[in-house]
């Protein structure tokens, strides 16, 4: 039988003084190289952050820098599509898709400059939403934002709202095939929302998303002024989710194109859409609304007469001016009339004018005489006179 030895371990004590002693040794050696760096002058700068990092405008250039200050490993493919013609059947019409297996970004070019950006079929987490928060607002000609099937939370939702309200020429955003648990769609349309078109097709927004969108639409008190056309298609709406919509459009004047296709919504939603698309009546509560906005905008247009400026004479009533000018119009039509009058033209008008008067002045003479005849009878005429020659010869 073999009996095979152990080596001898130390005790507990003595390792722990061992590995104490190595530990005092590498701090010593690091004070000792920090020390010596700053004596030579040699001392690194502080490592730059993606917040410290300024956008130059050029995505080329930006988005590498960024995603490697952000610990991004994968930076995604920039491509450029040609420009497609405007299809013929109209805004709502849906655009196709594809997948993109690697991270990648589809941009569209007018004059050198970044017209829109589309994002489909990856991915995009909270390091990446960070780095394109950061991109798109330096991007002075971005005007259309798509993003399909790109994995987004209310979280990096949240990000991509805050993002959208710092582009300022940002007008067309299609979010599709991303379904978010508290349905917060409403934030990207509130009443400061800039946006005219937005596609929130295939998203499963049911009655609570439809609720959140219809208030974000109008209220009695508040209304999206900026939105022209609205895509809630491929949803799970409903009959309820139709009710709150058309809610929604009581208060709504900006609104032009609405698409609620494959819904799910029967014949009391549709009547009740129907209903707002035509003349209806309204409560007491959005009639007292009413006069007080009506009230609110009469007052704001009143102008104390002393703060008038001669640049602001254009903003008095039409009414009032306008019968100014057509009283002052008349008075200087009159006065040019009567100048014509006093000076006579040249020439042989002047000639025509002179018998004229004569033959009425005789006409005025001798009715006059007619008058004076036919009431006074008794009045003598005048003798004619006779030369003193005729007299003497007689």
């Amino acid at each position: 039988m073999e009996v095979y030895s152990t080596p001898k371990l130390f005790g507990y004590k003595t390792f722990i003084e061992v590995w104490n002693l190595r530990m005092k040794k590498r701090v010593d050696k690091s004070a000792k190289k920090e020390a010596d760096k700053v004596d030579s002058g040699t001392e690194k700068e502080p490592q730059k952050t993606a917040d410290d990092y300024h956008c130059s405008g050029n995505l080329e250039v930006d988005l590498p820098m960024l995603c490697k200050l952000t610990g991004v490993r994968e930076v995604p493919i920039i491509k450029i599509r040609q420009q497609e013609p405007p299809s013929e059947s109209g805004i709502m019409e849906s655009q196709m898709s594809t997948w993109s297996p690697k991270p990648c970004l589809q941009i569209e070019l007018e004059n050198e400059d970044v017209k829109e950006v589309k994002i489909s079929g990856w991915r995009v987490d909270e390091k990446m939403l960070q780095v394109l928060s950061k991109i798109f607002p330096s991007l002075d000609s971005l005007q259309s934002l798509h993003m399909w099937r790109t994995g987004l939370t209310d979280y990096t939702f949240t990000l991509l709202r805050n993002t959208i309200a710092l582009c300022s020429n940002l007008r067309k955003v299609v979010l599709e095939g991303n379904s978010l648990p508290e349905q917060s769609y409403h934030l990207i349309i509130g009443e400061g929302s800039m946006l005219s078109y937005l596609s929130l097709r295939n998203n499963h927004i049911g009655e609570e998303g439809a609720r959140l969108i219809g208030s974000a639409l109008s209220t009695v008190h508040s209304s999206n002024k900026a939105l022209l056309s609205l895509n809630l298609a491929f949803n799970n709406i409903g009959d309820a989710g139709a009710i709150y919509i058309a809610q929604g459009l009581r208060f709504n004047r900006s609104l032009r194109c609405l698409s609620l296709s494959y819904n799910h919504i029967g014949d009391k939603g549709a009547a009740h859409l129907a209903e707002v698309l035509s003349t209806f009546a309204l409560t007491h509560e959005e009639i007292v609304e009413r006069r007080r906005l009506i009230m609110k905008r009469e007052e704001s247009t009143l102008v104390q007469p002393s703060q008038v400026s001669l640049t602001d004479s254009t903003s008095l009533s039409v009414h009032s001016s306008s019968s100014l000018d057509h009283n002052l119009n008349k008075g200087v039509k009159k006065k040019d009339n009567f100048k014509k009058e006093e000076k006579p033209a040249h020439g042989q008008t002047a000639k025509k004018e002179e018998p004229k008067l004569a033959k009425k002045d005789n006409k005025v003479a001798r009715s006059q005489v007619g008058k004076m005849g036919g009431k006074d009878k008794n009045l003598t005429a005048p003798e004619p006179e006779v030369n003193l020659k005729e007299k003497v010869k007689q």
